[in-house]
């Protein structure tokens, strides 16, 4: 994931990211994603669990989206303990997509999490199976859904695992 996580992060920086919006479907994205990630999942012996509704659609970038995702849930798979969930649920309220992505995980403390998207303060650990990170993907996520103009939060507590929330107008 690094090298396309760089050469992203390259096109965005430099201006050269075309997105193109057309109608997906977050439960069937999330799906083939599951599919991708299933050695991790499996190695950690972690439930993938998607609670997407299958009817959804969402006008958005399917490349970007997905990248999006990617790297929201493989993290939440390389910082959850053996025998894990990860859980991927979303709703459409206010006329929006709202996708959370929940681990029971590690989690971080408020300080850690302040410095997830800052690329003036580098933030880099390693997973629960001695999993190596750049800190970058957090960083491509949220240039990302700033292109695809939605928002990212995060919700974590030490110890009591992270919950990624992201909103996108539907």
């Amino acid at each position: 994931y690094l090298l396309e996580n760089l050469l992203n992060w390259s096109r965005s920086q430099s201006g050269r990211l075309d997105v193109n919006f057309e109608i997906i479907r977050p439960y069937d994205l999330i799906n083939e994603i599951f599919q991708l990630l299933k050695y991790y999942s499996d190695k950690k012996q972690i439930q993938l669990i998607n609670n997407i509704n299958e009817e959804i659609e969402l006008n958005t970038d399917k490349n970007a989206f997905s990248l999006i995702m990617r790297n929201i849930i493989y993290n939440a798979v390389k910082y959850s303990h053996i025998s894990g969930t990860v859980e991927v649920s979303g709703i459409i309220e206010n006329g929006a997509l709202k996708i959370f992505v929940k681990d029971k995980g590690v989690g971080m403390t408020e300080e850690e999490s302040n410095k997830i998207f800052s690329i003036e303060e580098h933030f880099s650990r390693e997973g629960t199976d001695s999993e190596k990170g750049t800190g970058l993907g957090l960083l491509l996520v949220k240039d990302f859904v700033d292109k695809l103009n939605g928002n990212i939060t995060i919700d974590s507590k030490k110890g009591k695992g992270t919950t990624i929330g992201l909103i996108f107008n539907h």
